[in-house]
């Protein structure tokens, strides 16, 4: 299921969803039209819009995204532990402490994969296909339901350095 905000946005996921192999795709652009076709069908891989709307009425402005993701998680049967990915509301229209106050609900959430505005094909196979492949525990507790966090066998990729550090001096009262 796709849930975002903008039908332009719907298009272009369904394009790259397609191009994966990803062929049976429902587009909605609110929660409420998202948990009706939650009833009717179980899916297994959502994309959800930071910016998704909690309805389709013209006056309502409140933003559901993460919302959403919660209620995934809160739902019974296989459909709690689908595959979240969260795409970050527009960044130009948030600072600093509102874009990571986002991240943190969404990852707190449960998403499984957090991606920024615009989904690109490069970002699907950069960020979002290792989440894919992951065979991540998933954690039930009273504080969080999702995605194990811990990132238990990572290797560092980044070159130490070659010599070591350098000794300090240590002043005393006689220098």
């Amino acid at each position: 299921m796709v849930a975002v905000s903008a039908e332009g946005m719907a298009a272009d996921i369904g394009a790259i969803l397609a191009k994966k192999g990803i062929v049976d795709i429902h587009i909605v652009c609110s929660m409420y039209e998202a948990v009706d076709l939650m009833l009717e069908q179980v899916f297994d891989y959502f994309v959800v819009d930071g910016e998704l709307c909690l309805s389709s009425a013209a006056d309502n402005v409140r933003l559901a995204g993460v919302d959403f993701v919660r209620f995934i998680r809160m739902c019974a049967g296989p459909v709690s532990e689908a595959h979240i990915l969260f795409l970050r509301s527009d960044t130009k229209s948030q600072n600093l402490l509102e874009a990571n106050a986002e991240v943190m609900e969404a990852r707190d959430g449960g998403a499984s994969c957090i991606i920024g505005r615009p989904f690109t094909a490069g970002k699907y196979n950069e960020i979002v296909e290792p989440v894919l492949r992951g065979n991540r525990a998933f954690i039930r507790e009273k504080s969080y339901v999702g995605p194990c966090r811990r990132h238990n066998d990572r290797t560092v990729a980044v070159e130490r350095r070659a010599h070591p550090t350098p000794k300090r001096r240590l002043r005393t009262a006689d220098s």
